[in-house]
């Protein structure tokens, strides 16, 4: 445990240097929960930790009382429960509607990847989170599982008898979508968290595996914008490195490691950029209240950089430094 515990303290420490103050632990297993209850029952959270416990666990923890929903607890919060409905777009692991356009491995025909969760699983887990009014976060990478998921909602407020209530139901990644999604997310009040990183890392096999028009409309960042959805940004670390300025980057400029354009039409200013990372990020956890803008009243929750990214060239953001990192008030990283 002292280890583990150790571990936890440099991970943050890590965190603070990357300008993060509120960081997400998704997916929790028990012994993952356990070794975060002892660490903030000892005080060793010094960012705020926002958690989901993973879907397997949903008999145990939905309604149970074994844990206290949205709550803080010397900064970790059990946020809501973890889905996983497909995989990863580069592996062909993404549940599509459409097949890919390059062979997959063990598929010889109709290859469209596949759902980890059959629709009625899918179903009986949104049920019982919004029954019990416990926000959930699910992972869909392919546009067939955000299908699921919309249907799971659709099912859930049906039964339910409750279209009205806000309960921010979080497509995680949201990446290879379909534009007549958008719309009902925004009705839904469904909140995609992007993942625009990938348009560097894998932007070109993407457009290979996909071709242009789909590939190009990965982490649809500025569709959802103008249509007024709340959306997020994220690096899913350690798929990818915690780089905030990087993320930013690539959500202002979608150029490939080949530098090929990835869905220019789906740039975002730097502005709207940062928004996602921030203001849209507390809105995401219902704590737009407390975080996300500079206002009296919010936490002190600060980053001071070296230069302003809303100022720089959009190719120079990814050097953009982080020179101190502030929680409610006190320094937790600086600069040497």
């Amino acid at each position: 445990m002292e280890v583990e515990l150790k571990k936890l303290k440099d991970a943050q420490d890590y965190y603070a240097s990357c300008g993060v103050t509120t960081a997400a632990e998704h997916l929790a297993l028990a012994e993952k929960m356990a070794l975060l209850d002892s660490a903030a029952a000892r005080g060793q959270l010094f960012i705020d930790l926002m958690t989901t416990p993973a879907f397997t666990l949903a008999k145990e923890l939905l309604g149970t009382g074994k844990v206290k929903w949205a709550t803080y607890n010397n900064h970790l919060n059990y946020v809501g429960l973890k889905m996983a409905v497909d995989g990863s777009p580069q592996g062909k692991t993404a549940y599509l509607s459409k097949p890919y356009l390059t062979p997959v491995p063990g598929c010889n025909n109709d290859c469209k990847g596949f759902p980890n969760l059959t629709q009625d699983q899918v179903n009986a887990l949104m049920l019982a989170c919004y029954k019990n009014k416990v926000q959930l976060y699910s992972h869909c990478n392919g546009d067939a599982s955000i299908d699921m998921m919309i249907k799971g909602h659709e099912n859930a407020i049906r039964t339910l008898g409750d279209s009205t209530s806000d309960r921010r139901t979080v497509i995680i990644h949201s990446q290879i979508m379909r534009p007549d999604q958008l719309p009902l997310y925004k009705k839904y009040r469904m909140v995609p968290s992007f993942f625009t990183n990938h348009t560097y890392y894998w932007g070109d096999v993407h457009l290979a595996n996909l071709g242009k028009e789909r590939g190009g409309f990965i982490s649809p960042m500025a569709s959802a914008m103008k249509l007024g959805i709340l959306c997020t940004n994220h690096t899913d670390g350690i798929v990818t490195p915690m780089d905030q300025m990087f993320l930013l980057w690539t959500s202002v400029n979608r150029i490939s490691r080949n530098g090929q354009e990835v869905g220019a039409g789906e740039r975002v200013s730097a502005y709207q950029g940062l928004k996602a990372l921030t203001a849209n990020g507390a809105y995401e956890y219902f704590e737009e209240d407390r975080k996300g803008t500079l206002k009296a009243g919010k936490l002190a929750d600060l980053v001071i950089l070296d230069r302003n990214p809303l100022k720089v060239d959009p190719k120079s953001i990814k050097d953009v430094k982080v020179m101190e990192t502030i929680k409610e008030g006190k320094t937790v990283y600086k600069r040497l």
